[in-house]
């Protein structure tokens, strides 16, 4: 079985790619499972929205006793994290 690690939390779903990998037996690897807050204003647009301050994400987290990287997202999609270092 391979995997495969691509920028993927809950404001980055990428649904068509994680369903491909799920297809085709490819181990989702959520790789920046907190999204990029501290990422350049050039990479940034309008609409951005920062995962670690959602509140609902942050009540979830809360809620079941985790960090937020491995909130309800990963937990029920049984997703891998691989943190990205900025």
């Amino acid at each position: 079985m391979a995997d495969h690690a691509f920028s993927l939390h809950p404001h980055l779903q990428q649904t068509e790619l994680f369903n491909y990998c799920l297809a085709h037996n490819i181990v989702p690897v959520a790789y920046s499972p907190i999204g990029s807050p501290g990422r350049p204003e050039r990479d940034r647009t309008p609409d951005d929205t920062v995962d670690v301050e959602d509140p609902v994400i942050t009540a979830i987290a809360q809620r079941i006793g985790v960090q937020f990287c491995m909130s309800g997202f990963n937990i029920v999609h049984s997703v891998k994290n691989l943190p990205a270092i900025h």
